[in-house]
């Protein structure tokens, strides 16, 4: 579980930990940026087994040692959620700079493609298959300005998903996508607070939350990874699970 102490990745292991599955919380920060207990530590204090493993998914070896780790304590690796990601600060493509280009990928795309790597490697030579779930968004479907790098690293994860569902299906290995909207996470922040994009996202999503606000939860989003992990979408590979509250219908 990449990008697990906070956020949604927070809310994803904690929901996954309630089903059962024993988790390895990977991250470069061990301390929720919402506060709190670590996750792993939270999980543990309602009965689950939870390990943390520092891990930067941009580098290859730490990634690696990742998986090793999660198959040494616990057995075999059935599921990998690659969920780590940053989002850039609100810019025009002429404004961007190259290096925040380059830090965005880095995370959002090399890292998910680091992690489908490692764990489909450990899968297959485990045998019995497993579930591969990558975070992407409801911005690798479609455009949007001042945000292009972001969108178009999670067009790449989405695709990435998509060809390796492909591959790894003889395998009995299933892999798809979560699209979250715009959610109520430290991550997102930018866009809930920034006047322009704040009203327009208001605009174009049609299904309100019960509270009337237009973003989504971190737990929503969580009780959807746990489908896509569960034998309820055994039968379901290389698909993109989109929770944006119809915002991409508009």
């Amino acid at each position: 579980m990449t990008g697990g102490s906070s956020g949604l990745g927070r809310a994803i292991a904690s929901k996954l930990a309630d089903t059962g599955l024993p988790i390895v919380v990977a991250d470069v920060c061990e301390t929720p940026r919402e506060g709190g207990p670590p996750t792993h530590q939270a999980i543990r204090q309602t009965g689950g087994q939870a390990e943390f493993f520092r891990t930067d998914v941009g580098d290859e070896q730490q990634v690696q040692r990742l998986v090793e780790f999660a198959v040494e304590r616990f057995g075999r690796l059935d599921v990998m959620c690659n969920n780590a990601g940053i989002s850039e600060v609100l810019t025009q493509v002429v404004d961007t700079r190259a290096e925040d280009f380059d830090r965005i990928v880095r995370v959002n795309f090399r890292g998910v493609f680091l992690g489908c790597k490692h764990a489909a490697k450990a899968m297959v030579a485990a045998g019995g298959g497993g579930v591969i779930v990558n975070t992407a968004s409801c911005f690798g479907l479609v455009g949007y300005p001042t945000m292009a790098t972001y969108c178009a690293t999670k067009g790449a994860v989405i695709q990435l998903t998509r060809s390796l569902a492909l591959e790894l299906a003889p395998e009995h290995i299933r892999v798809n996508a979560l699209c979250p909207g715009t959610i109520e996470t430290e991550m997102d922040k930018a866009q809930r607070e920034d006047p322009v994009s704040k009203d327009d996202m208001a605009a174009r999503t049609p299904l309100s939350m019960p509270d009337g606000s237009c973003f989504g939860t971190a737990e929503d989003q969580a009780a959807a990874v746990a489908f896509l992990v569960s034998d309820s979408a055994r039968w379901m590979t290389g698909q993109c699970l989109v929770m944006d509250g119809g915002w991409t219908v508009i």
